[in-house]
């Protein structure tokens, strides 16, 4: 269930490389300053003497502002995350490229611009993506119980099966049937009670001394472990919004903040009389 819904909100799977490409793609120019930027590139490859490829339709400005975010600080420490996690050279690919050989002579540029290419891709594939906003606040609401979660409830996928012992008439395999286990071999007759088949069919096991009793290993999913499941995907995703001033972006993580409950009024008698922690002062800078 992980997995479907890593999958569902673009943290791997095609819905990922759909998120990644609108990551990438520059946005249109809303002002003469962005058009010129647009301009003064084109000049700067053609200056260079080359053609153009698929790097220079990146928005690389945008790419590395939201590696530094998550990196850095502002995301969430990740458990199990889906991809590797992103190296320092691999925050600014253009400073950690060569620009001599080994002999000490300049880099020729064709293999320069070739290494660069192939950094960007290593850090594209590292990268999780922003969500749409309405997807992020979804997940809040459902890690913040904000928004009622139908918690999945395990059903029976496989059928029980039937053995004929003549045509008109069927008896079903849990009953006791002496003469299967005197004509046929055990495994082939107790294969229904393999842990694989009582998960599939949700089916008990009548013949112990204490009763029935479930499938061994036959986990419980209570509704607190899907809410720490979606949790565990909410603070990979993020949002990214470009800034009113049109510098720069605003980038938010999915992060829970975990503060203390708080006594019901029938346990507030315990708590009279106790002392209040005093917060620590801060200590002054050395001037």
């Amino acid at each position: 269930m992980r997995r479907i819904l890593l999958l569902a909100f673009g943290r791997t799977g095609a819905k990922r490389r759909q998120l990644l490409s609108d990551l990438l793609e520059p946005d249109t120019p809303s002002s003469d300053e962005e058009l010129q930027k647009y301009i003064n590139k084109a000049r700067a490859i053609v200056k260079e003497g080359r053609k153009p490829d698929w790097l220079d339709n990146w928005d690389t400005e945008k790419l590395k502002a939201f590696v530094r975010s998550q990196t850095g600080g502002d995301a969430p420490p990740i458990v199990n995350r889906p991809k590797p996690e992103i190296t320092n050279h691999q925050l600014a690919p253009e400073r950690h490229v060569l620009k001599e050989n080994i002999w000490g002579g300049p880099l020729n540029e064709k293999v320069r611009r070739t290494k660069l290419k192939k950094t960007y891709k290593q850090v594209a594939e590292k990268v999780l993506p922003p969500v749409p906003r309405e997807e992020w606040e979804l997940l809040r609401d459902l890690v913040n119980k904000k928004e009622e979660w139908e918690v999945p409830k395990r059903r029976a996928v496989g059928k029980l099966i039937w053995a004929k012992e003549d045509k008109s008439q069927e008896v079903a395999v849990l009953d006791w049937n002496w003469q299967r286990y005197a004509t046929q071999p055990i495994w082939l007759v107790d294969r229904q009670k393999s842990r694989r088949n009582m998960l599939l069919s949700g089916q008990v096991d009548e013949d112990l001394p204490m009763g029935e009793q479930q499938p061994i290993n036959c986990h419980r999913y209570t509704p607190r472990l899907w809410r720490r499941t979606l949790e565990q995907v909410w603070r990979m995703t993020a949002v990214m919004e470009r800034r009113k001033d049109g510098k720069g972006w605003e980038i938010e993580w999915g992060q829970k903040k975990y503060e203390p409950p708080v006594a019901p009024s029938a346990d507030l008698e315990f708590f009279e009389g106790a002392p209040v922690r005093a917060e620590p002062k801060k200590k002054k800078g050395k001037q």
